[in-house]
């Protein structure tokens, strides 16, 4: 059981890691022309992206807090 919810840990992980990479690649076109769920200036959604990259370094990382 612990070998599932680790590696479902790691795909969560993926693909909040995907999304984030996402938002950098269409923050360009963050005036309509990308996905709906991109922020509406460039900046946030580079900052968006940011947070959701490390939010996937976060989730995969093994190290808990106490």
């Amino acid at each position: 059981m612990d070998k599932l919810i680790q590696s479902g840990r790691y795909l969560f992980a993926i693909a909040f890691l995907a999304f984030g990479i996402q938002h950098f690649i269409y923050a360009k076109y963050a005036a309509g022309l990308g996905p709906p769920w991109i922020p509406g200036s460039p900046l946030r959604a580079c900052f968006m992206g940011a947070a959701l990259i490390i939010a996937s370094l976060r989730i995969a990382s093994t190290r808990r807090r106490a």
